[in-house]
């Protein structure tokens, strides 16, 4: 078959009509990317000559529609349908599969006329039947589902807004939380819109900041159902309430409330954008792409916007943007604020900000945020939102493209501390450096250029000695974060030693001291896991992380110095001995657990370091003992394991830190974690070494990792999606998949696991991701929908060839569940080799491998019979194979080769004659009389089998 860059490259060699004819042997071999490029080609070029062949047309929409439908694109695959019956109103195939891509899109009304109109144009088609009467109850419920809505939602607003004193505040609520339950479905948000809710909602917005507030929460929470994935409804909000009130509700000091509204705006913006759509069809491309070997020409095209989406997602970000060092914005509310537009800055993520964001004041905005503390700060602040501020910078210049873009972001911040450090005033050059710590934890490379700037040093160390504590506090924590790489600031590190020491000896002040001994551990943990390059002694390590612990262990400390500890301990504990001390340290360990559990940000990734230190759930170079060899002989040093980091350790280690708890406080730190790359793969290492032990698999389930890890496996580094992934693929191969990923998460964990499968993932990674893929599908339609439309079923097929006993395995038997789904089934009886390849591994020497190919079989010959019969007579062994089964030692392979022949021989003569010409037959007589009620199922489908060959009267007597 010629290949589409073939095609492309010969334009003028091929003309429309070729293309169509390439499009079609695309399709038959169900590579519908390609087949749609030719159809679209064979348009093109249709146009381009003039053609007035409206047939031609016609026909090679209605292709395209089938190939946006098996794609699963519904909405794309009703444009050519359309576009197709433009030509022809009366096209069956068109018709029926504008009525297909309606139902998907959930448009039964309109699906159903279509419906009627295929009736009565095709009376005997068999197939519209079933889709007819299915619509025709959905139309039914929904009609009756609608009359009862909309009462619903009129007596619901009636009780909410009541003007007599017959609805108290419980009644308002509970009256409220219902229009809530009523606007996550379509019917219900198309209702309340009607009874003109948005303004009603409005109202509520509009109270005093004193009233209530429960009613506030629950108007938000119905705003962000109605715009969620709605452009219209989005927009009215926007115009009906108008950004600067939504803005407002950021006031409220409430975390739940803040959080609420951060959901409405990102609902206001996918609304408007159709930016989850965008997404969820990116990844899709991403993994059919990275499957495929895809050339460049395959990239995914960034998101397009028409004038009015680009102008109403433009005053969001405005909004957004002047509200970031606002003085009516709460703490939490600010931090809201961050984190949304971190969600949404890059230009991966689709919106691009980044760009807005140097074309405007919001780096301006956000480096006086970022140099603002709790104690000192003229607006609103909290410990976490220096954070959001490094996360949001570090987003910023990974996203830039260009040296100049990078030129502009250093113009902007130098702007900032050229003003600050200018300023008479003291108090704008500390926040100047706490700004500058805010950097240095943030996009380093920009910290380390101001921090390089002449007199920023001596202003440090000038603090640092300052009598005065806030001074002191300000410097240290800048030195500490400025110590970060020593390979880099060689210099910086040598002066700040002495200092951190002075400070930490001779500090009376708790966090002074604390801070200082952060430094001081950062610096000697400089030498990472590596036994035999150590900067400082292990006395001196030890000392410092005892020092840590009675920080951490002392409940009578404050949370903040408590953190100080951990990320300590962050640094520390790559050394083995420590690791040892601290594990079996109990008032430790309990300490760290409850520091987890509490809900603050800015202690995941410390605490995650610490936990994956513990487990050595980092990644650990392998030195092949030839290297190690020529290293020695060119006397390098060679990176040498701790005895004490050894499997028999590190097995005791992980084992008492899931008696501690650790699995709770994990999942804890994940349903903190917003957008930090880092910290999830940090959470995904630790989730795996958990996982990696199936006797944890239970408890981390129980704790609430199933649902926590989906996400981690969706959003993350490319080897924390690895190693979530991984981690699901353990949970789901040893707990029924229903019980470990409920309802939807079911369906959400099909993404990454298909993700895990690739030939450049380790062995262990596939056939863990097969194995689990395995369980789902046995036990969801919905799953196995999934797999289809994620185009995963060619990818898990490929497995079957593979040269790995246990990958050829796995595979057999997730295909033998897969063929359970209609569209997998019907694709074996294509032209291809699927049946052959079934057939012959009837003959394999692996047991395993046998029973799920002829149980694959089996499931086929249930509903094609006569199909699979042709198909299995054409492998010329097909009797010897059968036989090999059919006499296994194995019931189960037996009871599925005699279901299989007795539908066989029911459904064709032909082959029925080949059994009884054969061994087969003899085999088939000694099995129908065999006893014992293990045997039954076999002793009776033998027995179907010998009554379907004297049905074809190839035999007299059946008994």
């Amino acid at each position: 078959m010629v290949q589409i860059s073939e095609a492309v490259d010969a334009g003028d060699i091929m003309d429309h009509t070729q293309y169509k004819a390439q499009g079609n042997e695309y399709f038959k071999s169900g590579n519908f990317e390609e087949a749609i490029v030719c159809y679209t080609k064979a348009l093109d070029i249709s146009a381009k000559q003039g053609s007035a062949d409206t047939s031609f047309k016609g026909v090679v929409h209605s292709n395209k529609s089938a190939c946006y439908l098996k794609t699963g694109k519904p909405q794309l695959a009703l444009q050519e349908a359309t576009k197709s019956l433009e030509y022809n109103a009366n096209d069956i195939k068109a018709l029926f599969r504008k009525c297909q891509a309606l139902e998907q899109l959930e448009k039964y009304g309109d699906a159903y006329k279509d419906a009627l109109q295929l009736i009565k144009l095709d009376p005997k088609n068999k197939a519209i039947i079933p889709i007819m009467q299915r619509l025709s109850v959905i139309n039914q419920e929904k009609h009756q589902k609608v009359n009862s809505t909309e009462s619903k939602v009129t007596s619901m607003f009636e009780l909410v807004f009541a003007e007599d004193s017959q609805s108290d505040s419980a009644t308002r609520e509970q009256a409220l939380t219902n229009l809530l339950v009523l606007s996550r479905e379509d019917a219900g948000a198309e209702k309340i819109c009607a009874a003109d809710g948005i303004s009603k909602l409005n109202s509520i917005l509009s109270l005093p900041a004193n009233q209530e507030s429960p009613l506030r929460l629950t108007a938000i929470r119905i705003l962000a159902c109605l715009t969620k994935h709605n452009r219209v409804r989005a927009i009215e909000v926007i115009n009906a309430i108008g950004l600067n009130r939504l803005v407002a509700q950021f006031r409220f000091a409430d975390r739940e409330l803040c959080n609420a509204v951060s959901g409405l705006f990102q609902s206001l913006v996918n609304g408007i954008t159709n930016l989850q759509q965008f997404k969820d069809d990116k990844a899709k491309h991403e993994i059919q792409k990275e499957r495929s070997g895809a050339p460049s020409r395959s990239r995914f095209q960034p998101l397009k916007l028409d004038d009015e989406q680009s102008a109403f997602v433009d005053e969001i970000f405005g909004s957004l943007v002047k509200a970031i060092n606002s003085n009516k914005v709460s703490a939490n509310g600010r931090d809201n604020i961050l984190e949304l537009i971190i969600r949404n800055v890059t230009s991966s993520d689709g919106l691009n900000w980044t760009r807005k964001f140097l074309e405007t004041d919001g780096a301006a905005r956000l480096m006086e945020v970022a140099g603002m503390v709790p104690e000192r700060a003229a607006i609103q602040v909290n410990t976490n939102t220096r954070m959001h501020c490094s996360v949001l910078m570090s987003k910023i210049w990974d996203d830039t493209m260009t040296d100049q873009q990078r030129d502009k972001i250093r113009t902007l911040t130098d702007e900032y501390f050229v003003e600050q450090f200018s300023d008479k005033s003291f108090d704008s050059k500390l926040d100047a450096v706490v700004a500058l710590s805010s950097l240095l934890q943030g996009p380093t490379e920009l910290g380390n250029s101001i921090l390089g700037r002449a007199g920023v040093m001596d202003m440090l160390l000038a603090l640092a000695e300052s009598k005065d504590v806030t001074h002191q506090l300000i410097a240290v924590e800048a030195l500490v974060h400025a110590t970060s790489k020593k390979d880099k600031c060689v210099s910086i590190v040598n002066t700040a030693i002495p200092i951190l020491k002075q400070m930490y000896k001779e500090s009376p002040n708790d966090h002074i001291k604390a801070r200082a001994l952060v430094g001081m551990c950062k610096i000697s943990s400089s030498s990472g896991t590596d036994a035999a390059d150590k900067t400082i002694s292990d006395e001196s390590q030890l000392a410092l992380s005892r020092s840590c612990r009675r920080f951490l262990a002392n409940s009578s400390k404050d949370l903040d110095l408590r953190k100080w500890a951990v990320e300590g301990l962050a640094y520390l504990t790559l050394d083995a001995e420590i690791k040892e001390e601290l594990v079996t340290d109990l008032d430790s360990i309990k300490a760290l657990i409850e520091i987890a559990k509490v809900g603050d940000q800015t202690v995941i990734y410390p605490a995650a370091s610490v936990f994956v230190n513990l487990m050595n759930a980092y990644d650990k170079p392998e030195i092949m003992p030839e290297m190690k060899q020529l290293a020695e002989y060119a006397k390098q040093k060679v990176p040498e394991e701790h005895p004490k980091d050894k499997e028999e350790y590190l097995k005791k280690r992980i084992e008492l830190l899931v008696s501690y708890d650790v699995g709770s406080a994990t999942v804890s730190l994940a349903s903190l974690v917003t957008d930090s790359p880092k910290c999830k793969e940090l959470l995904s290492r630790i989730f795996l070494a958990i996982a990696t032990e199936e006797k944890y698999r239970g408890k981390l389930v129980q704790q609430g990792g199933g649902k926590v890890i989906i996400p981690l496996a969706l959003e993350n580094t490319d080897v924390g999606k690895q190693l979530a992934s991984q981690a699901l693929a353990k949970l789901s191969i040893t707990i029924n998949p229903e019980v470990a990923f409920p309802g939807q998460r079911i369906i959400e964990v099909i993404r990454p696991l298909l993700k895990l499968l690739h030939p450049e993932r380790t062995a262990l990674q596939n056939f863990e991701a097969l194995l689990a893929l395995t369980n789902i599908t046995s036990v969801s339609e919905s799953a196995r929908r999934k797999i289809l439309t994620e185009k995963g079923v060619p990818e898990i097929e490929s497995y079957m060839i593979d040269d790995h006993e246990m990958l050829k395995r796995a595979a057999t038997e997730c295909i033998c569940n897969l063929v359970l789904n209609e569209e997998v089934a019907e694709s074996h009886f294509k032209e291809n080799d699927k049946v052959k390849l079934l057939t012959l591994y009837c003959g394999d020497e692996d047991p395993a491998v046998q029973i799920a190919a002829c149980g694959a079989l089996a499931i086929l010959s249930s509903d094609y019979a006569d199909k699979l019969a042709v198909k299995i007579m054409k492998v010329a062994s097909w009797k010897d194979l059968l036989l090999q089964v059919l006499v296994s030692e194995n019931v189960g392979v037996r009871h599925r080769a005699t279901h299989l022949l007795a539908n066989l021989m029911e459904s064709n003569c032909e082959l029925s004659q080949g059994v009884v010409s054969s061994q087969l037959f003899e085999v088939l007589l000694a099995l129908s009389k065999v006893e014992g009620e293990e045997h039954s199922a076999v002793r009776k489908c033998s027995q179907s089998a010998l009554e379907a060959a004297a049905k074809h009267k190839l035999v007299k007597h059946v008994g």
